[in-house]
């Protein structure tokens, strides 16, 4: 019977290393998906920085060309004041007549 008795102490024994490897493993695994998980979010904030820095140049740019035009228009309409009108004129009537239709 001893042998019975020291047999089922081994499994036990044998089951109990078992169980800690595992949670050991599963520890691990768990800190490298944590880590993976914050490199990911890492990776992601510096991505959407990026782009925020890129769509205040473009928002940048976009401005100062409108300002520009905006520049010319009123150099011309000050060089060329009554071309200016008719040119608006025609534009206003054309719209007129697209919306009436």
């Amino acid at each position: 019977m001893s042998r019975m008795g020291d047999a089922g102490a081994q499994a036990g024994q044998q089951a109990g290393s078992a169980a800690q490897t595992l949670k050991d493993k599963a520890e691990h695994v768990g800190d490298q998906i944590r880590d993976k998980a914050e490199q990911a979010k890492a990776a992601a904030k510096e991505q959407v920085e990026h782009l925020r820095d890129k769509a205040s140049q473009y928002y940048d740019q976009g401005k100062q060309m409108a300002s520009r035009w905006e520049e010319n228009a009123e150099g011309y309409v000050r060089d060329q004041p009554v071309k200016s009108l008719l040119i608006a004129a025609g534009i206003g009537f054309a719209i007129g007549m697209l919306l009436r239709k």
